[in-house]
């Protein structure tokens, strides 16, 4: 799938050890995943993608950029139910340098349209930590906001609540056709 700067794509072996340096900065690994820290080595981290791309409820792709290919993120689709049409939708970019330069809403639109028109899903949730910013934005411009979860999430000895937003297909397709 090609955006104007950004493609996704499958991974590579070579791109474990890439995702693992990601996932050693605590800050981008809090801002996702609610569980403690964990430093997953390549090994690890590939013997997960090859499994979660081998299941029919997960797909997880390479966000990388067209210009030199380099590996920039992943972008994923959970919990994918065929039956009720609908999934979750997960964003990480791993290099600090891509962040606040429209990469994220980027990547997004290419989810999106892959699980709309490709997997032929009705709706998608994310579900985002009060604390992080950047991703409220993004999910506040495209989901509509279903409920908060609160104080869902401890960190730093403090409570957070836990965003819940959706998007569903008749949405998604009328905001595109428009554009």
């Amino acid at each position: 799938m090609r955006g104007d700067r950004l493609e996704l794509t499958g991974f590579a072996r070579e791109d474990a050890e890439t995702l693992a340096a990601f996932m050693r900065d605590p800050a981008l690994i809090r801002l996702s995943d609610p569980g403690p820290l964990d430093y997953p080595d390549p090994e690890e981290i590939w013997r997960e993608l090859s499994e979660a791309n081998k299941s029919k409820e997960q797909c997880v792709f390479a966000i990388r950029s067209r210009e030199d290919r380099r590996l920039l993120g992943w972008a994923e689709l959970d919990n994918i139910d065929l039956l009720h049409q609908n999934a979750c939708i997960g964003l990480g970019l791993g290099d600090p340098g891509e962040r606040g330069k429209g990469s994220g809403s980027e990547a997004l639109g290419l989810l999106l349209a892959y699980a709309f028109r490709e997997l032929n899903l009705h709706r998608i949730e994310a579900r985002v930590f009060a604390y992080n910013e950047a991703s409220l934005r993004l999910a506040s411009k495209q989901f509509s906001l279903e409920g908060i979860r609160r104080e869902a999430v401890r960190r730093d000895g403090r409570w957070h609540d836990e965003h819940i937003y959706a998007l569903l297909a008749p949405d998604w397709f009328a905001a595109a056709n428009q554009h």
